[in-house]
């Protein structure tokens, strides 16, 4: 599992990505979730995130999405509708 991580990371453009890969690889290579995290000084939860998206979706699992930002007219904040 490994080898096709590290390959995975010498293929990648994306940093975010490569550090993830990074991250996972140290797991896979017997170390703990704790010394992964401490890779990209991100919180435990966040790396558990990352294994189960990997686990679940691949490398695609590791970029960022979307986020949804806010929606043009949406009345959430001010309960009327924007111009």
């Amino acid at each position: 599992m490994t080898e096709s991580l590290h390959r995975l990371l010498r293929k990648t453009k994306s940093t975010k990505r490569a550090r993830r890969l990074l991250a996972l690889a140290e797991i896979y290579d017997g170390e703990s979730h704790t010394s992964a995290a401490r890779i990209d000084r991100v919180r435990l939860q966040i790396v558990r995130d990352w294994v189960t998206r990997f686990n679940a979706r691949g490398p695609d699992g590791l970029l960022d999405g979307k986020t949804p930002g806010v929606v043009r007219g949406s009345t959430m904040l001010t309960g009327r509708r924007w111009s």
